[in-house]
């Protein structure tokens, strides 16, 4: 890779310390400098999790920056490089261009306010709650339920998947989906619509009525001050995030590396 200003971003930098040390001194020796201000590249010491804190924490600053993901968390889904492979990692950045995953973004519309979302939208309850949803401003479906999960394409590995929706084999697609969290089925809720799949030029509007029962996350973050009534989700094709990976690998192969644990 060319040299570039960069910077580490990890959640708990003490226990990265020896590692971050370990690639800023290799780096600088080739060329690159560190600038937290101005990265070109961050490079992110942790779990999916990071990735995506990482994210939020620059989303105001997304153009001409990639990501570069070091797993020391847990399943480290969106990382090619995980403990024990640190060598390599940094021989990676040096003498790799890598191919970028270009992630796309998703609005969310809270009450009149935007955000940003790459994976997924969860509004849940610990009691049913009535909501209900309308695609392009034309009800599909009004229940009683726990919740809805809206996801992205990259989004559709993680809580979606639990909810037994399929996997979108593609990243890149401009798609969406949703899962109705258990739903009611009886006699006063008889409309059976609890999952769909929308094009990303369909606009998800979702009202819910018991606005107090609720929590919202985005991305998996709890966010308390978003008590929201009204969520509108839509597709931005305009805006994403560059995910670089340094080894050749797809979607399909780590799809079936996280999900089954084979290697091929």
């Amino acid at each position: 890779m060319k040299p570039t200003h960069f910077m580490i971003y990890s959640k708990w930098m003490e226990n990265n310390a020896a590692l971050s040390e370990k690639i800023v001194t290799a780096l600088e020796k080739n060329g690159f400098v560190q600038d937290e201000a101005n990265p070109r590249l961050v490079i992110i010491l942790g779990g999916d999790g990071s990735f995506l804190r990482a994210v939020h924490d620059r989303m105001a600053s997304l153009d001409d920056v990639r990501y570069l993901l070091f797993n020391t968390g847990h399943l480290g889904f969106y990382s090619d490089y995980s403990i024990g492979e640190e060598e390599a990692f940094i021989r990676d950045i040096l003498n790799e261009e890598g191919v970028p995953d270009l992630l796309p973004l998703y609005e969310i519309n809270i009450d009149g306010k935007e955000f940003r979302c790459i994976n997924d939208l969860a509004i849940q309850s610990g009691e049913t709650v009535f909501m209900d949803v309308y695609v392009d401003g034309e009800l599909l479906t009004d229940n009683r339920c726990n919740g809805i999960v809206v996801s992205t394409p990259c989004g559709s590995s993680g809580f979606l998947s639990s909810l037994g929706s399929p996997l979108v084999l593609d990243n890149t697609s401009d798609i969406y989906q949703f899962s109705i969290l258990a739903p009611c089925r009886n006699r006063l809720y008889v409309n059976p619509i609890a999952k769909a799949i929308l094009s990303g030029r369909q606009k998800l509007q979702i009202h819910v009525r018991d606005v107090e029962k609720t929590m919202v996350y985005i991305d998996g973050e709890h966010k308390p001050e978003f008590i929201g009534q009204n969520f509108t989700f839509t597709h931005q094709g305009n805006e994403s995030v560059s995910l670089l990976h340094l080894r050749k690998s797809s979607q399909i192969v780590r799809l079936r590396k996280n999900l089954s644990g084979k290697e091929s």
